[in-house]
């Protein structure tokens, strides 16, 4: 009865040394975060987009590539703007980005804001967040996403006053992915 109970110890040491092994290895994973929604902002109306990141390992400062998944052509990624190369924009964007309209603002070596200084219907789509990979293997989320639409369904007459809604609905989260 006594070897049968030690060999359990055993067992059960073995299994907290891999564990604990495993853990130490592993101690945590790359989370990418943005708020969550819905939001509803008036047509021409300015929207802060927030994202950070927790749990990376490699330099402190972290890059961040925005881009719009728009509402008429949803398979088609769009590039914003980047911390990483701030002049890196397609040119559905370009003219918003230089002249101001479209900006980033760092909040912190892990965090940014996507500033739109007024909303048109071209940004009606589904926005991402991206951090490029600083760790030494791929662990965790490095996307989030969020969902800004607007259904528009007539032109306002003189004597309306109500404004034109977009409505940010239904946040869509990436989907994790691991590389071992």
């Amino acid at each position: 009865m006594a070897a049968s109970e030690n060999s359990v110890k055993r067992r059960r040491a073995l299994a907290v040394i891999v564990f604990l092994s495993f853990w130490a290895l592993h101690p945590g994973q790359r989370v990418v975060k943005m708020q969550q929604g819905p939001l509803v902002r008036t047509q021409g109306s300015h929207i802060t987009l927030a994202c950070n990141v927790s749990g990376y390992k490699g330099r402190p400062r972290q890059d961040f590539q925005w881009s719009i998944y728009p509402l008429a052509l949803p398979a088609v990624e769009i590039h914003i703007v980047s911390t990483a190369d701030p002049h890196s924009t397609y040119a559905l964007y370009r003219s918003r980005v230089k002249n101001g309209d479209v900006y980033l603002e760092r909040t912190g070596p892990d965090s940014v804001l996507l500033h739109i200084g007024s909303l048109q219907l071209q940004d009606q789509g589904v926005y991402e967040c991206f951090t490029p990979s600083t760790d030494p293997e791929y662990h965790g989320t490095y996307s989030d996403k969020i969902n800004l639409t607007g259904a528009i369904t007539h032109t306002p007459q003189e004597h309306e006053s109500r404004p034109l809604m977009f409505n940010l609905i239904d946040c869509v989260k990436a989907s994790s992915f691991q590389f071992f």
